[in-house]
């Protein structure tokens, strides 16, 4: 028997009210310190300068 959809409110709530403002307020902490596991990897690839690139990871979207 399939599941039944279950609703994203509450999460969606308490990401906009508890979660948005904690990970803006530790923003620089957070890009700091995950960089390392993209600034590696990325470092491995040929991509040239201008190219396009895809992120399907999460974040606020800053430019490279």
């Amino acid at each position: 028997m399939p599941e039944a959809a279950v609703s994203n409110d509450e999460f969606t709530a308490f990401w906009n009210n508890v979660l948005a403002d904690k990970f803006e307020r530790f923003r620089k902490i957070l890009l700091d310190g995950l960089s390392y596991y993209s600034e590696g990897p990325l470092g491995t690839l040929a991509i040239a300068q201008g190219a396009r690139a895809l992120d399907v990871g999460c974040g606020w979207g800053t430019p490279r």
